[in-house]
């Protein structure tokens, strides 16, 4: 069990380096992973958001996304 927790990190860590090489959306050049998730966690920072009002935003966004794939 204590391998497996010192793996799990790692693997996190090393998917996180391909993130700027990962597009956000189909056609989209202006930002990738890593960038929205920097912004993101930027502007919660700056407005001091609780962990309940980011995950109700991030849940909004994510429908709104989903709903324009469909």
């Amino acid at each position: 069990m204590k391998n497996l927790m010192q793996t799990l990190p790692s693997f996190f860590f090393f998917n996180l380096l391909k993130d700027p090489d990962e597009p956000l959306l189909d056609g989209c050049t202006n930002h990738n992973k890593l960038s929205v998730v920097a912004q993101v966690f930027n502007i919660k920072s700056n407005h001091r958001l609780s962990e309940t009002s980011y995950d109700i935003i991030t849940e909004w966004k994510r429908n709104i996304l989903l709903e324009g794939k469909g």
